[in-house]
């Protein structure tokens, strides 16, 4: 399988911890989409299986919480003005991936289908590229003065079908 998350620096917000924090975070989607798609070959059904699949979604679950946590500190000490707002953006997607984890416990994680990695990858991307990418513009006009540009067509893409689910 190639990488199913191909990292593209204009996602970086350049701010050192939180752009590997992000790194790391496409590296867990994409060993988790790795571990499916084995999965799936070797059981022939489309699904994912196994008891590595869910430590690795709660490792998903416990680098966002840790993610959001820094990334909450970093703006509070930037004096972000949005950040109540991306803070909230955090809370309700702690809540979805609860919802979802309940899901995964309950049929097990054999229910993680191409659906499912594809609505993580569009959310991980259209995160990083807008609401933390606001911040990252806020962050570097205010402590760097360093401009970048917005977006290119692969993070568009997956901002737009994002937004459509």
């Amino acid at each position: 399988m190639d990488v199913y998350i191909e990292w593209r620096d204009i996602w970086l917000l350049d701010i050192e911890d939180v752009d590997q924090e992000h790194k790391e975070l496409v590296d867990l989607v994409n060993e988790l989409a790795r571990r499916h798609h084995c999965a799936r070959r070797d059981n022939g059904d489309g699904r994912s299986d196994g008891s590595e699949i869910l430590e690795l979604l709660q490792q998903i679950g416990e680098s966002v919480r840790e993610h959001f946590r820094n990334e909450e500190a970093c703006m509070l000490n930037a004096g972000y003005p949005g950040y109540e707002q991306h803070r909230y953006e955090h809370i309700t997607l702690l809540a979805e991936y609860a919802e979802f984890m309940r899901e995964v416990h309950g049929e097990g994680p054999e229910c993680i289908d191409e659906t499912t990695l594809d609505a993580l990858k569009g959310w991980l991307i259209s995160h990083i590229a807008g609401a933390d990418r606001r911040f990252g513009d806020y962050y570097r006009s205010t402590v760097t003065g360093v401009e970048q540009p917005r977006s290119d067509p692969f993070t568009r893409k997956w901002m737009r079908l994002a937004s459509e689910t």
